[in-house]
């Protein structure tokens, strides 16, 4: 693909790689708050013996902080807390950043595109029968609940493998009917067809456009947008 010279910058621009610094600047300031705070709780050096409680069961010997350490300590534990929540948000943005600009492609950089559709919904097919049959029992109609006796000729559908489906046996008149309906959809879809293409043309030269607006004019737009 050619592009032209300040391809890089644009690339830069649509990753917001400008936030990259702050990014950075926030990470390095969570870090070293983290270790300060740290640096000054106070350390576990009284030791305690192992005892039995009253109930008999034993503690092992353990060490502690001494007294007063943890009303001193809680300052400095909330504040790693905070300032390690911070470093974890500052990596993530920071990582986000840097491989969109790295790694991202270039149509995976461009600002959402709204687009419109203006095709219609495709038209429905009404059930059409497939097969003609002696009805084995007395039955009715289907679409006008006319009554069909056992014997009658009846227009049915079949299945995959072949068997009628009884139950929704359809009187000659309202076969025709259904049929000639059916062949007016058929041709309605073709009608349909056509109109996507055209809905798909105009939406990939929208998609081209809207490329060659941020990459400038002279850049090749991906594949599936050409």
């Amino acid at each position: 693909m050619v592009f032209q010279p300040g391809y890089w910058l644009i690339r830069a621009r649509l990753s917001r790689l400008v936030l990259a610094p702050l990014f950075a600047l926030l990470l390095y300031g969570g870090c070293y708050s983290y270790m300060r705070a740290g640096s000054h709780l106070t350390h576990s050096s009284v030791h305690v013996r192992g005892y039995f409680r009253r109930d008999g069961s034993y503690v092992r010997p353990y060490t502690r902080r001494p007294s007063g350490g943890v009303p001193h300590d809680a300052p400095n534990e909330n504040t790693m807390l905070y300032t390690g929540l911070l470093s974890f948000a500052s990596f993530l943005g920071l990582a986000i950043v840097v491989g969109r600009f790295l790694r991202a492609k270039d149509s995976d950089l461009l600002p959402s595109l709204r687009i419109t559709s203006q095709l219609p919904p495709p038209p429905k097919f009404h059930f059409a029968p497939t097969a003609r049959g002696t009805s084995p029992r007395a039955t009715w109609c289907r679409e006008c609940a006319a009554q069909i006796r056992a014997g009658d000729t009846v227009a049915f559908r079949t299945s995959k493998r072949g068997y009628p489906y009884t139950a929704r046996a359809i009187c000659l008149p309202c076969a025709a009917r259904i049929c000639r309906k059916r062949a007016g959809r058929i041709r309605a879809y073709e009608g349909w067809e056509a109109l996507r293409d055209e809905e798909a043309q105009r939406v990939r030269a929208l998609r081209t456009a809207h490329f060659k607006k941020h990459f400038g004019t002279t850049a090749e737009p991906p594949t599936f947008l050409a």
